[in-house]
């Protein structure tokens, strides 16, 4: 048939918007934080790598905590709490 010749799969696939093959809309929750401020880093040094890592690490997880509370109730969630692992 036509698939085998085309090497290309004709299936109906009936999912999206109006029966075609596009996605449906979804809504898309965004939230913009502050910069966090990366020190530059002798590669040659081991130690001072991964103090710096470390310290962009909890930086990291610290913001993303605090934007997490800050903006938790806007969405909705404002009885669930973050787990970073």
């Amino acid at each position: 048939g036509i698939s085998r010749k085309w090497r290309v799969s004709l299936a109906l696939y009936m999912y999206g918007r109006f029966w075609l093959p596009l996605p449906r809309p979804v809504d898309l929750l965004l939230v913009h934080g502050r910069p966090i401020p990366v020190p530059k880093v002798d590669v040659c040094d081991k130690a001072a790598v991964e103090a710096a890592m470390n310290t962009v690490h909890d930086g990291l997880v610290k913001e993303l905590q605090e934007m997490y509370d800050r903006h938790k109730k806007g969405y909705g969630w404002a009885d669930r709490p973050l787990s970073i692992e």
